[in-house]
């Protein structure tokens, strides 16, 4: 539409202004002619005592054929207006108004057929009937037309031009869309417009510049993982063989957190768009994800079509919520989990009664090694990639993370996952 409605409108626009001034111009012509023969007749029953009927016969004019005379103290009547959309009538009403020379009225009939002219000569008042299309013989309507179809032929030449420029931006967007889901770098082919090349050429070069970052990135931290794991194993053989005391007890809390930070960070790296797609029970999900905090913490767990299935990576998706459940679990005593159902998308809600994140941090806590709280490292710990992974997570789903105020006067985490995951 933002293409055809310019076209075309501008397209009328130009047709009505020829189409009126083209009209305009022949009534002008004829209605000179018309008074010309008028004015000859006028002359020959004035000087020349002709009656009216001789001097018409004497002419033998193209239009003053059906002159009449009427009674000298008759007052000519009122001129009538044409229907706005008859352009013909109106352009000869104009014409006849301007090129008389004597005080003139026009009356047309009621199928604008013909036009009647009213005027008062010097030999009194006459009254000549004209065909309309004697005097316009312009086919108006073939010029509307013929524009017409030049506008529809012109916007199909230039829909025509246009696929073949926006073809490679809508390419270029699904690459995009593509590299955000994947991961995996794509060069796009390199055509349509210069600016659109350029554009393409910059997209290509810039996947591949994420993509080594991200290559450099998860081989740094897998290394750095591996090489910290090694010598913790060897600690706690270490510490099998030392006396049991409250030195052993709080060293092994203390490797038990570093092991922890490193199953994050591996998490963190792992890529799991690599990961088939199945078609699981929103219960069944859910329950793997809250059992290993069911037993130390109160967790209801209230679902609307528990048995609905819904298109998933299993792995992805359970540690998603297992993120979630365990930051709700640091800060809250109780959490609710409960969801709804939109005709394309799963909302899952989980609910806690922590002290919840002010609205202006709650975008911040969703980027990598980022917390809510500072003063409060929760009973878990942590080093703040629990939210940014689950986010990662469902963005892989197609669907999106959101912070909300709970029920329960804590955070609110709500999960919008597309019923159908392509």
């Amino acid at each position: 539409m933002i293409l055809v409605t310019p076209i075309i409108c501008t397209q009328l626009l130009l047709a009505f202004i020829y189409i009126d001034g083209d009209l305009q111009r022949q009534a002008d012509n004829n209605a000179k002619f018309l008074f010309g023969e008028i004015q000859v007749m006028e002359q020959l029953v004035g000087q020349n005592s002709f009656a009216l009927s001789d001097a018409e016969a004497v002419i033998r004019g193209t239009y003053a054929n059906n002159i009449v005379a009427l009674e000298a103290d008759k007052d000519l009547p009122a001129s009538s207006d044409p229907f706005w959309f008859a352009f013909r009538n109106l352009a000869i009403k104009k014409a006849i108004l301007n090129n008389s020379p004597y005080p003139t009225s026009v009356l047309f009939d009621d199928h604008g057929e013909y036009v009647s002219i009213f005027m008062r000569t010097s030999q009194g008042p006459w009254a000549a009937r004209v065909e309309t299309k004697s005097m316009i013989t312009s086919k108006w309507h073939f010029i509307l037309v013929q524009s017409l179809i030049g506008a529809v032929i012109f916007v199909l030449l230039a829909g025509l031009f246009l696929n073949n420029q926006v073809r490679p931006i809508l390419r270029l967007a699904r690459g995009a869309e593509r590299f955000r889901r994947s991961g995996k770098p794509m060069a796009l082919r390199v055509r349509g417009a210069r600016e659109v090349r350029r554009a393409i050429s910059a997209f290509n070069s810039m996947q591949e510049g994420i993509a080594q970052s991200f290559e450099v990135r998860t081989a740094m931290l897998t290394s750095v993982s591996h090489d910290l794991r090694t010598p913790l194993t060897r600690m706690r053989l270490e510490l099998a063989m030392m006396p049991d005391n409250d030195a052993r007890k709080g060293l092994e809390r203390d490797i038990a957190e570093m092991e922890g930070t490193i199953m994050t960070y591996i998490q963190y790296i792992k890529d799991a768009r690599h990961e088939p797609i199945a078609n699981k029970k929103l219960s069944d999900f859910v329950k793997q994800a809250s059992e290993p905090f069911a037993n130390m913490h109160r967790i209801q767990i209230g679902l609307t079509n528990g048995d609905k299935m819904i298109d998933i990576h299993p792995d992805a998706m359970r540690r998603c919520l297992t993120n979630i459940i365990q930051n709700a679990c640091d800060h809250g005593q109780q959490i609710l989990i409960h969801n709804h159902w939109t005709a394309e998308d799963l909302v899952l809600e989980i609910d806690d009664d922590g002290p919840g994140i002010a609205k202006e941090q709650r975008e911040e806590v969703l980027r990598p090694f980022t917390k809510g709280s500072k003063d409060n490292a929760g009973r878990y710990g942590g080093i703040g990639l629990g939210l940014s992974i689950a986010s990662d997570i469902i963005a892989m789903h197609q669907g999106r993370l959101e912070l909300d105020e709970s029920m329960l006067g804590g955070l609110r985490v709500r999960l919008r996952i597309p019923i159908q995951n392509s």
